[in-house]
């Protein structure tokens, strides 16, 4: 009877090793077992030159590099005398539904009201090119919410709820009258603002 050692590591990607058994015998089993098949096969077959699987291409980026989205002086606004407590980006990705834009955010704490912080980047915003994207949808967090889009991104203000949205740790002991978070978007390239009137 062959003796079966059963290799219990697992491969590079985490996947089980197969078991081994001793050579020869593995091999005289396979000679057994595909000489019929080989014999059947070489009679008149031909090799096809179509193979079995091909290869997709990948659909092309349409997407800015977060380094773009980064110099985009939407990126750089901030409300006078507010903290800023955070800021985060991601390159754009290739994912199963296609390629996803890029996207850089900041969180600030400020002792402004929310309507001071909506008017002060309504009106730098549109300084830089950006027009208003009305019917912005709060996230679960959010208090409020506004959108604009420029040249090259959108940009998503949401005046947050501090007790959920973030860890206490966040603040560094200060109490915040509105917390808010400006994230930026990639656009797609040869995208327009398109701005839907009441009624349209």
């Amino acid at each position: 009877m062959p003796t079966i050692s059963c290799n219990k590591g697992t491969g590079r990607f985490g996947i089980p090793m197969r078991a081994r058994t001793r050579p020869g015998l593995a091999l005289q089993t396979l000679a057994v077992l595909l000489l019929p098949l080989l014999a059947a096969c070489t009679a008149g077959a031909r090799v096809s030159p179509t193979p079995i699987a091909t290869v997709t291409n990948r659909v092309a980026n349409p997407y800015p590099m977060l380094s773009t989205l980064k110099a985009d002086p939407a990126a750089a606004l901030a409300l006078p005398g507010a903290d800023e407590l955070d800021r985060g980006g991601r390159e754009s990705q290739q994912t199963l539904r296609g390629p996803q834009p890029p996207d850089f955010g900041l969180i600030f704490g400020t002792q402004a009201d929310a309507d001071a912080v909506q008017a002060y980047y309504d009106r730098e915003l549109r300084a830089l090119g950006y027009v208003p994207i009305p019917g912005a949808v709060p996230g679960a967090v959010d208090l409020a919410a506004w959108l604009w889009c420029g040249p090259q991104a959108t940009l998503r203000l949401a005046i947050k709820e501090p007790d959920r949205a973030y860890q206490p740790s966040l603040y560094r002991g200060n109490t915040y009258r509105t917390v808010f978070n400006p994230v930026l978007s990639g656009k797609s390239v040869g995208t327009t603002c398109t701005v839907r009137r009441a009624g349209s």
